[in-house]
C-alpha cells in the first residue's frame, strides 16, 4: 500500500497558464509507501498502544506507536518512536524503513534516503524501499537517480503499475516525452483505470504537440473519474491550443465548478475569452478579481 498523493509531501507542480512545453507537467504526483508493519512487510494490523503500554525494552511496541503517528501525519513523534526502537535493536530494519517514510513526508529527503539505505542493504530486493528512494531523489531533483531507482523497483516487481507512471513522471521532468508514453502505456496496462497514468500520459501527449490525443486522455480520466478536476483543465488547455474556444470555456468552467479556488483555470478561461474576442467578458472576470 501507497502514501496517497494526499497524504505525503506530493511533489506537486502548479498548472502553469502559459503554453510552454512544461504546462501539463503539473500534473505529475510522485508517491512514497506507506509504513510497513511489523514482520517481514506482512500485511498485519498492529494494535493501539498508549503510552503506558509502551514497553522500554521492547522495540515493536514503539515500532507499532510510530507507525501509527506515521499514520496520522505526525511525523515528528513517528521518528521518536523509530529512534527508539532501533535505539533498543539497531538491526530493525522495518524500523529503518519507516523512519525513511516519516523524513519523507516533512521532506527532508536526505534523511529519508539514509533510511532506505540502510533497508536495501539488510533487504536487496525490497523493491517498496527502491520505489521510495526514487520519490526522494525526484523531491531533491534529481531525475536520473529518481529513474535509476524506479527501475530496479520494477526489475524486481514488474506488476508494479505507480512505479511505472513514477517513473514516466520523472521522464516527463527531462522532457523524454516518448519514454514517459512508454512507462504509462505500462502502467495502464496493468492497470486499466488508472486515471493519473491517463492524465500523465496527457501530459506527455502535449509536450509532444498532440493535442488531440492530449484531448483523447483526458476524456478518458473524464469518463473513469468524473470529477476529475485537472483532467477538465488539462483538456481546456489542450482545446485552447487548437482554438476550439467554445469547448475550452465550457471546460474551464467545470474545473472552475470542481475547485472554485483555482486561479489557473480562471486564468486559462480568461485566455479563451480574450482569444474568442470576447472582451466583455475579459473585463467583467477581471472586475470579479
Amino acid at each position: 500500500m501507497r502514501i496517497s498523493t494526499l497524504l505525503v509531501t506530493a511533489l506537486k507542480y502548479s498548472l502553469c497558464t502559459t503554453f510552454s512545453l512544461g504546462l501539463l507537467s503539473s500534473f505529475g504526483t510522485v508517491y512514497a509507501q506507506t509504513p510497513t508493519k511489523h514482520g517481514s512487510h506482512k500485511n498485519v494490523r498492529p494494535s493501539v498502544q498508549t503510552e503506558e503500554s509502551l514497553s522500554p525494552t521492547d522495540p515493536k511496541s514503539y515500532f507499532i506507536r510510530g507507525t501509527e503517528f506515521a499514520g496520522r501525519r505526525d511525523f515528528d513523534k513517528a521518528i521518536a518512536c523509530y529512534d527508539t526502537a532501533i535505539l533498543i535493536d539497531s538491526q530493525f530494519t522495518d524500523a529503518y524503513y519507516n523512519r525513511g517514510v516519516a523524513y519523507f513526508g516533512k521532506g527532508n529527503f536526505d534523511k529519508a534516503l539514509e533510511n532506505y539505505d540502510i533497508a536495501i542493504q539488510a533487504y536487496p530486493n525490497f523493491s517498496d524501499a527502491y520505489f521510495n528512494r526514487g520519490a526522494a531523489f525526484f523531491g531533491k531533483g534529481n531525475i536520473d537517480m529518481a529513474i535509476a531507482n524506479y527501475t530496479i523497483a520494477l526489475d524486481i516487481n514488474p506488476k508494479d503499475a505507480e512505479a511505472n507512471k513514477n517513473c514516466g513522471i520523472a521522464y516527463i521532468q527531462k522532457g523524454d516525452y516518448d519514454r514517459a508514453i512508454e512507462s504509462f502505456n505500462k502502467a495502464i496496462i496493468l492497470n486499466p483505470r488508472y486515471s493519473e497514468a491517463y492524465l500523465n500520459r496527457a501530459t506527455a501527449y502535449y509536450g509532444l504537440g498532440d493535442y488531440n490525443r492530449t484531448i483523447k486522455e483526458c476524456s478518458i480520466v473524464i469518463k473513469l473519474s468524473p470529477k476529475f478536476q485537472k483532467a477538465y483543465s488539462a483538456r481546456a488547455n489542450a482545446l485552447l491550443r487548437k482554438g476550439d474556444f467554445d469547448k475550452s470555456i465550457k471546460d474551464f468552467d467545470k474545473a472552475i465548478e470542481l475547485n472554485p479556488k483555482d486561479a489557473d483555470s480562471y486564468a486559462g478561461r480568461e485566455k479563451a475569452y480574450e482569444a474568442r474576442g470576447d472582451y466583455n467578458r475579459v473585463v467583467a472576470q477581471n472586475l470579479m478579481k
